[in-house]
């Protein structure tokens, strides 16, 4: 990590992934549960031939998955209005997904149970808080690939689950799942998925930007336009 301070000192204490509800926004032709092996996020595993994975990201909310995907880019002028083009919003599907798996194993990166890996204010909590503040994600794919290695040398194989308060809704939580060890066969549909891309979705999406007081004016964006799925 910044500062040459290391992720672990010892082993670990693990949590689990609470068995509940989550949302998930995926664009299609991607499943509704398919783990994405391109995608380029927070703590993205990249570049690691010998060790793939793929990135399967929740949110605890609707609105927190839709801020850290859809959202995350807008900003509003001064009449609060903020542009998102229609055409990004193509192929666009939110759905609630119940994790059914009872021991998805979890690394909680949110307070105060990142006590159990640093003391508060130490330069590597310190350190953390600057890699889940940063917009330049590609900064946090080698801490990515640090953790991994870390996590191996005190024996555990297999990439647990993240778990970060979210950086554009702060009333959310984001859980990051690796595969493997994930599995599609990990969640069940609670709902039937939302299109985006329709005038309900239109709708949906204007009702919770205005929520913050924004008002969406569909055209040229001033938002960057939304990337792969996550």
């Amino acid at each position: 990590m910044p500062g040459g301070s290391a992720w672990l000192t010892r082993t670990p204490t693990l949590g689990t992934v609470p068995p509940a509800r989550y949302w998930h926004l995926y664009r299609e032709p991607y499943g509704a549960t398919a783990a994405n092996p391109r995608s380029r996020a927070r703590f993205a595993l990249v570049d690691a031939a010998a060790d793939p994975h793929a990135m399967f990201y929740l949110a605890t909310t609707f609105d927190g998955a839709l801020w850290e995907t859809l959202l995350r880019d807008v900003e509003p002028d001064a009449a609060g209005r903020v542009r998102l083009e229609v055409a990004a919003l193509a192929g666009w599907r939110a759905i609630e997904l119940t994790l059914v798996h009872p021991h998805a194993a979890l690394l909680d990166l949110t307070q105060p149970a990142r006590r159990h890996l640093f003391p508060l204010g130490s330069a590597p909590c310190l350190a953390v808080d600057a890699l889940l503040r940063t917009p330049d994600h590609g900064a946090t794919h080698p801490e990515a690939r640090a953790l991994r290695a870390a996590l191996k040398h005190y024996g555990i194989d297999t990439m647990p689950a993240l778990r970060w308060t979210s950086r554009q809704h702060s009333a959310s939580e984001v859980y990051l799942l690796f595969e493997p060890p994930m599995q599609s066969a990990w969640f069940a549909a609670a709902s039937a998925p939302v299109a985006l891309d329709t005038l309900a979705g239109y709708a949906l999406i204007e009702t919770k930007l205005a929520l913050h007081g924004f008002a969406w004016v569909p055209g040229d964006t001033l938002a960057t336009p939304p990337g792969p799925p996550s």
